[in-house]
């Protein structure tokens, strides 16, 4: 059984590697949905198994260490079996959803919108949201480049609107782009990484990474690289890979001093411990569910229908009663924060209903990277960024409901339908006044 563990656990490994070789062709790197689910997959799932199968967690520490050891050591051979079996048919559902042939759709703008109406009208906006980032930015201004230190933590709702406004400022970026493409202007790698907004939404980040929180910031650095690999340039693989470490170490360097560690406690294995913290502690909830005494074949979705209404209502004075998995057998075991995706597909698909979850969400990124329209080019790219750390560590209401619906999906349509609906207003108009000038101009 020992064997067939360790098959299991190679198997998903390698089927993950080659996801994230989908992306490369003749040298060169196009990042695409496949890959970033994959290297969100073996990061939050395969590496915290793999880590305790080769006992190299013995090397890291974070806490609650024995907690996380006792949990997996009650996990018998069978279920963990069991669990790597899952993971592969899994991951191969939603690799399958990616080899459905969807033809190009491409829909013909058989508006009159001009260049000038519509890029002038998505700057208003880009000025707007930019406002209001500079103002939750300001609310923060004591905490700067402290990690968690001075953070005051009732001001989590303050820091969700933070967070949430930079990725729609993201997204008005890659749709002015998008239009600029639309209008045949020149889109090179120097026009998209050094403009004004550009400039701007990287500095508010670099705001944002100072208060500790790092997923957001690369989710939104994964879009605009994602972007620039789709509609500028593919980059060569060197230099993604060069680029990769250098995040990589950013990233684990951010990680070490936003508790206020000192240099003195620094050594050379410091970044990796605290990357590798960063999926140890988010597997908590995910070996938690492994150990359930049962994950049930197939669900209706209730948690996400429930999340979804909470969504749509949370700005009215209306409280639904509330379903609690814990009471149906399945307790979120969270110490530490993070939501396994193991955790939420147990509690709303069942098995089975995981499988075709995977399958229906890989069909629908599939679809949008093949309609080539401008708003599901901006939604593909932002819903794809979400995959490698949001789908995989935080619950759907988060991952789903607010950043992937909310912030990617419904915001980006409605600043479309406010441009779209304000020019067939000024168009109408300025028609009126142009015909009524000619007349005049005849009878004169």
């Amino acid at each position: 059984m020992l064997i067939l563990n360790w098959i299991l656990l190679s198997a998903n490994l390698l089927a993950a590697l080659y996801g994230i070789a989908t992306c490369i062709h003749k040298g060169r790197v196009e990042l695409n949905y496949i890959s970033l689910f994959s290297i969100g997959y073996i990061f939050y799932w395969v590496t915290p198994i793999m880590l305790m199968q080769t006992q190299l967690i013995s090397y890291i520490e974070f806490p609650l260490k024995e907690n996380w050891i006792s949990i997996y050591h009650s996990i018998g051979t069978m279920r963990m079996n069991q669990f790597l079996v899952f993971s592969l048919i899994f991951f191969i559902c939603f690799f399958c959803g990616s080899l459905i042939k969807f033809r190009e759709h491409t829909v013909i703008d058989k508006s009159n919108a001009s260049e000038k109406w519509d890029l002038r009208a998505i700057n208003i906006i880009l000025i707007g949201v930019g406002i209001l980032l500079l103002y939750f930015v300001f609310q923060f201004r004591g905490a700067l480049f402290t990690g968690y230190n001075k953070i005051d933590w009732a001001q989590t709702g303050q820091k969700g609107n933070l967070v949430g406004t930079s990725l729609i400022f993201m997204n008005l970026i890659l749709l002015k782009n998008l239009m600029k493409q639309k209008y045949k202007k020149v889109l090179n790698l120097k026009h998209y990484f050094i403009s004004i907004e550009m400039v701007f939404f990287l500095t508010v980040q670099v705001m944002i990474l100072s208060l500790g929180t790092r997923i957001y910031f690369l989710i939104s650095l994964i879009a605009i690289i994602m972007f620039a690999s789709i509609f500028i340039t593919k980059f060569k693989t060197k230099y993604v890979i060069l680029g990769t470490l250098f995040l990589v170490i950013l990233i684990s360097c951010v990680g070490l001093f936003r508790y206020g560690f000192n240099l003195s406690e620094v050594n050379f294995l410091s970044p990796v411990n605290n990357i590798l913290q960063e999926t140890m502690l988010n597997s908590f909830s995910l070996i938690a569910t492994i150990n359930f005494n049962h994950w049930g074949i197939i669900r209706f979705p209730i948690y996400l229908m429930q999340d979804t209404l909470n969504g749509v209502l949370s700005h009215l004075p209306v409280h639904l009663p509330a379903h609690d998995p814990s009471k149906a057998g399945y307790p979120l075991y969270s110490p530490v924060g993070g939501t396994s995706l193991f955790y939420s597909l147990i509690i709303n698909f069942g098995v089975i209903g995981s499988f075709i979850f995977a399958f229906a969400v890989s069909c629908l990124l599939n679809y949008l990277r093949n309609t080539k329209i401008l708003y599901t080019n901006a939604v593909y790219v932002c819903l794809s960024s979400t995959l490698i750390f949001t789908f995989f560590r935080d619950n759907f209401y988060i991952s789903i409901i607010k950043v992937g619906i909310q912030d990617f999906v419904v915001f980006p349509a409605i600043v479309l339908l406010t441009i779209w609906c304000l020019y067939c207003v000024y168009h109408k108009f300025f028609d009126k006044n142009k015909l009524k000038s000619n007349q005049k101009r005849k009878i004169k």
